[in-house]
């Protein structure tokens, strides 16, 4: 397509130079840094200080690249991101590459947070508090087909770490640039999906938090305090709200070498 109005052209050359803005074609910025020393994926703060965050609520995401590899770094943003990085709803997780053209969806690493099965009741009833933690799945390798998705052992080659960080969930990957389709043109399409909520577990968290409720205003009750401080207990607990399914598309600009011309 040819641009005829020099404005229109610098209009989408501004967009596309600008961090965490969403590109012409729907596409969220990212660009990643060189690192100013040898990547480990181990939790450290300190070695993401040069690489600008993107916030596409409930996520925020970071880049590093080198000769090599692409680290990324997914964190929460609010409530909605800590209870999805934390499998708090059970909402499986997947960061998908594409293809060189950004159309297709070639492979993913997978957090299948739905193999935890439902949360225990008690668990349930606390389902509002901030997560403390973050529970053990087995990462995998997840492959499109033509109506579903297939899984695999994740290679050993892939590193992935998660931790808690200030309060909040953060996954760091590590992921060989020649896995990677769109490496070549130093651009790599990247979408992160998560499941929705399921049917069972949203009825087993509404009906544990209708259950936690009432026992608060019993208790409140029984203890001696006033009517309306249980009610007014009650009325501020909003109902239970569940996470729509996540969707998000970037584009991870790779790094040059410091000495490398742009």
């Amino acid at each position: 397509m040819r641009l005829k109005s020099p404005w229109l052209a610098a209009t989408i050359l501004l967009a596309a130079a600008l961090p965490g803005r969403a590109l012409p074609w729907g596409r969220t910025r990212v660009p990643a840094a060189w690192p100013a020393a040898a990547v480990q994926v181990d939790g450290g703060e300190a070695k993401w200080s040069g690489a600008e965050e993107v916030d596409q609520s409930p996520l925020t995401l970071r880049a590093l690249s080198d000769a090599s590899r692409l680290f990324l770094r997914l964190s929460a943003d609010g409530p909605e991101g800590r209870a999805l990085l934390t499998g708090t709803y059970r909402q499986d997780l997947t960061l998908w590459f594409l293809d060189a053209k950004g159309k297709s969806r070639t492979w993913g690493i997978l957090l299948p947070f739905s193999s935890l099965g439902p949360p225990s009741p008690e668990a349930a009833q606390h389902v509002r508090e901030a997560p403390t933690g973050i529970p053990s799945i087995e990462v995998q390798l997840a492959l499109p087909r033509r109506v579903d998705v297939s899984t695999a052992a994740l290679p050993q080659d892939i590193q992935i770490q998660a931790f808690f960080e200030h309060r909040d969930p953060v996954f760091e990957l590590a992921v060989p640039l020649a896995r990677l389709a769109g490496a070549g043109s130093r651009a790599v399409s990247l979408d992160v999906v998560s499941s929705p909520v399921a049917a069972s577990i949203q009825h087993l968290l509404k009906t544990a938090s209708a259950g936690a409720e009432a026992s608060a205003s019993a208790d409140a009750a029984a203890s001696g305090k006033a009517l309306e401080s249980g009610r007014k207990r009650a009325a501020q607990l909003r109902p239970l709200e569940f996470p729509e399914p996540l969707d998000l598309s970037f584009s991870v600009r790779l790094a040059s070498e410091p000495d490398e011309p742009r």
